[in-house]
């Protein structure tokens, strides 16, 4: 390398140094300088590798940067700057985002719908976010469950060590070894579906004979309306249970109702009880009418007598007839 060629490098590298120089000032100027807005606050479960200067976002608009980050006894907290003319309502929701899939973290702010507006030192409500890291994790681990998937296929389809059989020598033994019993199942099953297909046997007739189908449908029709009826009747049986219990009608007035069936029953029962006792007892009046012999005795004389009485009345005058009467009588 001469010497010209040595002074160019050197001057590019020594620019190089300098732009980079201006670029880390002019960030570090960016970040820390305060335009007019407010402050908010959120607490997270984890950052997500969010840091200072970060751009604060909603409905992809930037509204502000993050401010700082701290732990807060357990839990991350992190002091987001608003610009001014930006108002975030009270139920907005904020979350760590990606800006892309390489990209830096952001705040991404979803609005919510209340009147209110957070004001300066307000908290601000947080969700979980997106964390690459984990899908990266998930990833790793499924890659994992599918090598081993795959290995233990391997293994099945393979010989291993102690001379196994695999799973196709396994299979083509046992087809060899029952080359004579499949043949005779797969004849058996050709003669089956023969007679299936010629409408032969229960199967067949059902599968191949329309009057089979239609009996089945008939009968089929018959059940539902059965069972239609049947509802029906335990139907109309419950709503006569119901009006029963309800104290309505006559059985259930005598059953639920508040009237005292059983006592007047009870004395009714009770009358006939002493009125059969008077016509068994003998000394009562009806008693002697039912088996007194010598008062019927009596009474079938007086009738006699009033017979021959009223025969001799019709030839006499009325009063000597009612004298005679009493006469005969008394």
């Amino acid at each position: 390398m001469n010497k010209t060629q040595s002074i160019s490098v050197g001057i590019f590298v020594v620019l190089g140094i300098a732009l980079l120089w201006v670029i880390q000032n002019s960030l570090n100027d960016a970040s820390t300088q305060k335009a007019p807005g407010y402050e908010i606050v959120g607490y997270f479960d984890t950052l997500l590798q969010l840091r200072s200067g970060d751009d604060v976002r909603m409905a992809g608009v930037r509204i502000g940067s993050v401010q700082s980050t701290e732990l807060d006894g357990t839990r991350a907290k992190a002091t987001f700057r608003i610009d001014q003319q930006y108002r975030i309502p009270e139920d907005s929701e904020a979350s760590i985002g990606m800006a892309g899939l390489l990209g830096a973290n952001l705040v991404s702010i979803k609005i919510g719908s209340s009147p209110y507006v957070l004001s300066n030192g307000k908290e601000i409500r947080t969700v979980a976010g997106f964390d690459i890291n984990l899908v990266v994790n998930e990833i790793g681990a499924l890659s994992n469950r599918v090598g081993n998937a795959f290995a233990s296929v391997e293994k099945l389809l393979g010989t291993d060590e102690e001379g196994k059989e695999n799973i196709f020598d396994l299979i083509s033994r046992l087809l060899s070894e029952n080359r004579d019993s499949i043949r005779n199942t797969l004849a058996n099953l050709d003669t089956i579906s023969g007679q299936i297909a010629a409408g032969e046997g229960t199967i067949g007739k059902l599968v191949m004979e329309d009057a089979v189908y239609e009996d089945i449908r008939t009968v089929t029709a018959e059940l539902k309306q059965t069972l239609a009826e049947a509802e029906t009747l335990i139907s109309n049986t419950r709503s006569i249970i119901d009006h029963v219990k309800s104290g309505q009608g006559t059985v259930g007035t005598l059953i639920y109702g508040e009237t005292d069936i059983a006592a007047q029953l009870e004395a009714l029962m009770k009358d006939l009880h002493e009125f059969s006792a008077k016509l068994n007892n003998p000394d009562s009046t009806i008693g002697k009418l039912l088996t007194d012999d010598q008062l019927y005795g009596e009474v079938q004389t007086l009738m006699k007598k009033a017979s021959q009485t009223l025969d001799g009345m019709g030839d006499a005058a009325p009063i000597s007839a009612i004298g005679a009467a009493a006469g005969a009588l008394f």
